[in-house]
């Protein structure tokens, strides 16, 4: 079950199993909304009948006792900024797959790169002079030279998104933390973006909403973000 939607009086209850209901709508339709997570709604544990009216019943009986833990929605410039990042971390990905297979398949012919370190500038020349090395045969050849392109494809597409966020990080509503996130040693400017906290917005009754979890798969970015990074003060 996903995020929840209360109608008045908790009398017109909706779920959506995909995304985030659009509650700005609803509220200015004047009927009072609530977005719970569904693994925060608290259920009996004899209760395992699940049909809709059983649910809407569960759900009006947890809003009227005030039982419905509310989430924060993200806004569309802050999931904007998650799909670019999670674009990133399948790059990343995939960018490190595709040299897995280009390497290995060097050294299942037993060739070895031990002139530095690998994937720079002077591997990747080292590279083109390998099929010169590899055996004269058509599937090998072809193996090596499809591997090779989707490393270069796959490096590329990881660098425009790394353009992308770089730009979206130096001119939009998240400048201000990456910024200052940006000024701690270790974090650069990719990494910041995926952790930045989404701009606190005031509810109605006074509330502040709880932070969201920040987009996309964050340690795994936080190893691989490049070294991109304004310069950094003292704090």
């Amino acid at each position: 079950m996903g995020p929840v939607v209360a109608g008045p009086g908790g009398g017109d209850l909706r779920v959506r199993a995909n995304g985030v209901w659009p509650d700005e709508a609803v509220v200015r339709g004047g009927l009072r909304c609530e977005v719970a997570a569904a693994s925060k709604l608290q259920r009996p544990a004899g209760d395992r009948g699940k049909t809709d009216a059983r649910d809407a019943l569960h759900l009006a009986r947890l809003l009227r006792l005030d039982e419905v833990t509310s989430v924060r929605v993200p806004t569309l410039v802050e999931e904007s900024a998650r799909d670019l990042t999670r674009c990133r971390e399948a790059a990343r990905a995939d960018l490190m797959r595709a040299r897995h297979r280009l390497s290995k398949l060097l050294l299942r012919n037993g060739i070895v790169y031990c002139q530095g370190k690998a994937w720079t500038q002077a591997h990747d020349y080292w590279l083109l002079k390998q099929p010169a090395v590899l055996p004269a045969l058509a599937g090998t050849q072809a193996a090596f030279a499809d591997a090779y392109e989707s490393a270069v494809l796959a490096a590329g597409r990881r660098d425009r998104l790394d353009a992308a966020i770089i730009a979206m990080a130096g001119d939009s509503e998240f400048t201000p933390v990456v910024r200052r996130l940006s000024c701690l040693r270790g974090i650069s400017t990719l990494t910041a973006m995926c952790l930045r906290p989404p701009r606190p917005q005031a509810q109605e009754g006074g509330r502040r909403p709880r932070p969201v979890r920040p987009a996309g798969s964050s340690q795994r970015l936080l190893r691989s973000a490049g070294s991109v990074c304004p310069p950094r003060s003292s704090l």
